[in-house]
């Protein structure tokens, strides 16, 4: 095997078939991945990115500029798993000649989905139905208006 060229920091646990992914298409990487849901302290996010070619992040990790300088020139690319990159300073990876990488429109349906799971919901007294039966009056006689909450039938979406 090739010696490595850079370094590739993975900051959170990701969908197994994606770090086969990074991994198939860098093979010349050293990809240090972060078996972890936790989010890192700025200071632990800063130490991991020192010396980095690539940082693969979420949203719960800001990169600002102290964690651009201390990946220091080395750093090529930043990627997030998020539709925005609002916890990315742009700016300053852009004037370093740093791409920026995420996905907008990833999860455009999915949020659609779950408005109208919401709405469903809401207009069906789910939560208070819910909260019934963990409370035990769902065992209690049967009432006509009881939770009956709005009909969705003819509604427009």
């Amino acid at each position: 095997m090739a010696s490595s060229i850079g370094r590739v920091f993975v900051s959170a646990r990701i969908p197994t078939v994606a770090v086969d992914r990074i991994r198939v298409a860098l093979p010349h990487h050293t990809i240090d991945y972060r078996d972890s849901e936790l989010p890192l302290s700025p200071e632990e996010f800063s130490q991991h990115a020192k010396g980095c070619a690539g940082i693969f992040c979420n949203l719960s990790n800001r990169v600002d500029e102290s964690v651009l300088n201390a990946a220091g020139e080395s750093l090529k690319v930043v990627s997030t798993m998020s539709v925005g990159a609002d916890h990315i300073d742009v700016k300053t990876a852009k004037a370093r000649g740093i791409k920026i990488g995420y996905t907008p429109g990833v999860l455009s349906e999915s949020t659609a989905e779950l408005a109208l799971l919401l709405m469903l919901a809401t207009a069906r007294r789910l939560p208070e139905a819910i909260d019934a039966v963990h409370s035990g009056e769902w065992s209690e006689c049967w009432r006509p208006l009881w939770l009956t909450g709005k009909d969705l039938f003819g509604s427009t979406v």
